[in-house]
């Protein structure tokens, strides 16, 4: 870190090579390290929950459910000139959907799915929603992900994360997670870390995991 002492010493003693030669390298080093800091900090919060749902043949998938900041739903509010009552539109719910959403398919809708162990791309996502909840801007949408269950556990994993940092998402307080079960399949779930899904070498996010078998 530059100092204020290292500043003086570098003016005073400019004239020798080697000393503009590291000052210059000290500059730059906490230039970068700035930057690092700056880009690493989030902008935008989203506090998540997630349902699982379950049909006769085994897991279909999920439904998010993303609240975002009251700070960043009034930007989208003025930028989209949406309606600030509770109820969107449909035209307002397909704006949204096209100019604040569906970018995020390039960063997998922040969504990270194993199913026994291997990696499951999101490509799509259907059924997409958006409402205000008081200040907040809600998104809701559905994660197809078809697993069929047999007499051996399955194990899927869910975790909603941007590992840029740009979005801080965690999930909300109370009752993050809820199962819609059917008959035929038994199931448990756990949220918590995983080494599996490691980022920055020690930071673990709560991870959703879902395990179920055919009765």
């Amino acid at each position: 870190m530059l100092t204020y002492k290292m500043i003086l010493y570098c003016i005073h003693n400019w004239s020798a090579p080697a000393v503009r030669v590291g000052c210059a390298l000290i500059i730059l080093l906490t230039c970068l390290s700035i930057t690092g800091e700056v880009g690493a900090h989030p902008h935008i919060w989203v506090k998540y929950s997630v349902q699982v749902h379950f049909e006769d043949h085994g897991l279909a998938g999920f439904t998010q459910q993303w609240k975002f900041d009251e700070m960043f739903s009034n930007e989208l509010i003025t930028m989209h000139n949406l309606s600030r009552e509770g109820t969107l539109s449909a035209g307002e719910v397909a704006v949204l959907r096209q100019n604040a959403f569906q970018n995020l398919r390039d960063y997998n809708y922040f969504t990270y799915i194993s199913i026994d162990g291997q990696p499951f791309d999101v490509q799509y996502v259907t059924e997409f929603n958006a409402w205000l909840d008081g200040h907040n801007l809600v998104y809701e949408f559905f994660v197809p992900c078809t697993v069929a269950a047999i007499k051996a556990p399955k194990s899927v994993q869910l975790l909603v994360f941007d590992t840029e940092f740009f979005v801080d998402v965690s999930m909300v307080n109370t009752n993050p997670v809820q199962v819609n079960s059917v008959p035929g399949v038994s199931w448990h779930k756990e949220i918590e870390p995983d080494d599996a899904f490691r980022f920055l070498g020690f930071l673990k996010p709560p991870v959703l995991t879902i395990q179920f078998w055919k009765q």
